[in-house]
């Protein structure tokens, strides 16, 4: 069974689904991750990632934020936001050390939110205020 899905999450291709699921492994998503840097690169316009944890109550033991600054810095700038959809509250402080430790650059991609719909909340409140700027 493959423990990492992949996929383009709308129409449009702005926002990329990455759903973990029970069994997952880092060398798993370090070998699944330049797919993501391919969809993304494929378009010029902001691309949003959705990271659904909400299949897994567990991360892999050693490194989760040497790791996730990996995967997420091999990112293309047009990566405009990284949501962590998770109500799991280890996951929502590794998330909260992850921005303080990257607070300069990364940290400030990613997000965090309950649901897949709050996710999308998030990414159309981007979205406004993106076009809304000069």
């Amino acid at each position: 069974m493959d423990h990492v899905y992949i996929g383009w999450d709308n129409a449009e291709k702005t926002v990329v689904r990455l759903t973990l699921y029970p069994g997952w492994s880092w060398p798993e998503l370090y070998e699944r991750n330049p797919t993501i840097v391919e969809m993304m690169n494929s378009t010029d316009q902001a691309v949003y990632l959705l990271l659904d944890t909400t299949q897994i109550s567990t991360v892999p033991m050693g490194g989760v934020i040497t790791h996730a600054r990996n995967i997420f810095g091999a990112f293309p700038p047009n990566c405009e936001m990284i949501i962590l959809v998770t109500r799991n509250l280890l996951f929502q402080r590794l998330a909260s050390i992850f921005q303080a430790t990257f607070r300069a650059d990364l940290g400030k991609k990613l997000h965090t939110a309950p649901s897949a719909e709050d996710a999308y909340r998030l990414i159309q409140k981007k979205s406004a205020t993106k076009t809304e700027l000069p």
